[in-house]
């Protein structure tokens, strides 16, 4: 259990750095993906585990809130061009 957290928790960090470093667009975009899917999931199994409280919610929700907005409001010259 603890190396697959740990496995977890670095592919976040991976996910992060990807979308801090400057250029490769495309790697951005997934990294963004990866970034809201990993934190939609962990709200999802806290759901689904029952442990529902403000400690353990505040955190994804607002870090996927962060990211969201990290998002849409990135600078066109850092935008896929959708053709």
């Amino acid at each position: 259990m603890q190396k697959k957290m740990a496995r977890t928790v670095s592919s976040a960090q991976a996910d992060w750095f990807l979308v801090v470093i400057p250029r490769f667009p495309r790697l951005k975009e997934w990294a963004y993906a990866g970034v809201f899917f990993d934190l939609t999931g962990a709200v999802s199994s806290q759901l689904a585990s029952g442990l529902i409280d403000a400690g353990t919610m505040a955190y994804p929700i607002v870090m996927t809130g962060v990211a969201v907005a990290s998002w849409a409001l990135r600078p066109p010259s850092r935008r896929l061009d959708p053709g």
